[in-house]
């Protein structure tokens, strides 16, 4: 089995801003990522198996995300 390393943006599916820094990515996990975010690391992560996501995040908070802010 081939192993492809991504950078930590690109299994999230976001795209890292011109001006920003690594050392963002952190604040912007606390702040909260998209559902599509985590959509797109287990398609990356785990792409024949549909439930993987909910091991990371239970269903209930990724059907209906708490509000932000």
């Amino acid at each position: 089995m081939a192993t492809q390393f991504q950078s930590v943006e690109a299994l999230l599916g976001v795209k890292a801003g011109i001006n920003a820094s690594r050392l963002a990515l952190p604040s912007s996990i606390e702040s909260g990522l998209p559902v599509a975010a985590l959509d797109h690391f287990a398609d990356s992560v785990a792409p024949g198996d549909a439930r993987f996501k909910y091991r990371l995040i239970p269903k209930a908070t990724a059907v209906n995300p708490p509000p932000s802010g």
